[in-house]
């Protein structure tokens, strides 16, 4: 198996990376306290056996909030908002999944 996270382009560098555990409950993607400095895109790696969801701060597993699937073993890339806020959730048990923030 190759690279978890996708290369974006040679202009933007890994600022960090970090599994964590989603629930039942969004979970901000973020490595530290906030979102790294200057993180400008970010890639999830979804480590689990449960598909996990990808959204704004309210993000649900299902009906008209319901975040963009990432299914097990699978990962998804995305532009950060200017606020850095998206989340994750799945809809049962204990997740990990690893989170990459790149920025410049």
């Amino acid at each position: 198996m190759g690279d978890v996270a996708p290369d974006f382009n040679d202009s933007k560098k890994l600022l960090a990376h970090k599994l964590i555990s989603v629930g039942t409950s969004p979970v901000e993607i973020k490595c530290g306290a906030s979102p790294a400095v200057g993180r400008e895109e970010i890639a999830v790696y979804n480590d689990s056996t449960n598909t996990v969801y990808l959204g704004l701060s309210g993000v649900t597993s299902s009906g008209t909030n319901k975040g963009l699937p990432i299914a097990k073993g699978s990962y998804a890339s995305m532009a950060s908002p200017e606020d850095g806020q998206l989340y994750l959730i799945s809809a049962s048990g204990t997740n990990n999944v690893i989170i990459f923030e790149y920025g410049d």
